[in-house]
């Protein structure tokens, strides 16, 4: 137990000092390396960063679907829109197809690992995307547990950038009653392999709320604060899902 509350700080602590590949409209979340063989869900995800500094109001919309295969394995298809301001409005901005492989035993509970594999096809002159990224999770308390997350990515096509762009991410969660959960998370772009560090990269934290409506329905609602200079000052962000 030691050993997972000193792991747990350091990532927490790594991500509030250094945010996703995408600097504005995150629509990603800490996602946790559990499968469940029954999962068979889709949800919509709204991110919204306001007027600053000059820039428009932008907002980016997701619709996701996931299917689990056994226990071990899931599949999720993403289709993303964004508007980025200027005068194109909402504009087609990638498909991604990912599949998830919980590594740990299925009767493991202090600590779960997994991996994740990603595969993007983006729109305009935006590069193309393959990603491997390990999550895990480790159980602090009963109601407590903390995710850790790295993620690597290469670029293909126009304007991809060089070498293994690297992020983080990390949360701190906690189970209230009546099915309602807060997190506190952060995201954390740490450049690429040819240029590695936390300076000219976007950081983000901030809280979220969760809770579950009738007929298998949940919700997220969350604000993300920048902590560095090339993330939005502020990120609003609503999720909506169905569990089938």
């Amino acid at each position: 137990m030691t050993y997972t509350l000193r792991f747990t700080s350091l990532a927490l602590l790594a991500g509030a000092a250094a945010a996703p590949m995408s600097v504005a409209q995150n629509t990603g979340g800490v996602f946790g390396p559990v499968v469940d063989g029954n999962e068979r869900s889709v949800q919509y995800r709204l991110a919204y960063v306001p007027e600053e500094d000059g820039r428009d109001h932008r907002y980016a919309h997701r619709l996701h679907g996931e299917l689990a295969f056994d226990n071990r394995r899931k599949a999720r298809l993403i289709v993303q829109g964004a508007d980025r301001g200027g005068p194109d409005g909402l504009e087609f901005d990638y498909v991604q197809a990912e599949l998830f492989w919980e590594l740990s035993d299925e009767q493991a509970t202090a600590w779960n690992s997994g991996l994740r594999f990603d595969a993007r096809i983006s729109g305009d002159d935006r590069p193309d995307q393959f990603g491997v990224n390990w999550t895990n999770q480790f159980r602090i308390t009963d109601r407590m547990f903390a995710r850790a997350i790295a993620l690597t990515a290469v670029q293909t096509g126009d304007n991809s950038a060089d070498g293994v762009l690297l992020s983080a991410r990390g949360s701190l969660n906690y189970k209230l009653e009546d099915g309602y959960s807060v997190a506190l998370e952060s995201y954390n772009s740490l450049g690429s392999s040819e240029d590695f560090g936390f300076d000219d990269n976007s950081q983000q934290l901030g809280p979220t709320v969760s809770g579950k409506f009738d007929g298998g329905w949940d919700w997220t609602a969350g604000t993300l604060f920048g902590v560095s200079d090339q993330a939005p000052d502020t990120d609003f962000r609503v999720w909506l899902g169905r569990s089938f």
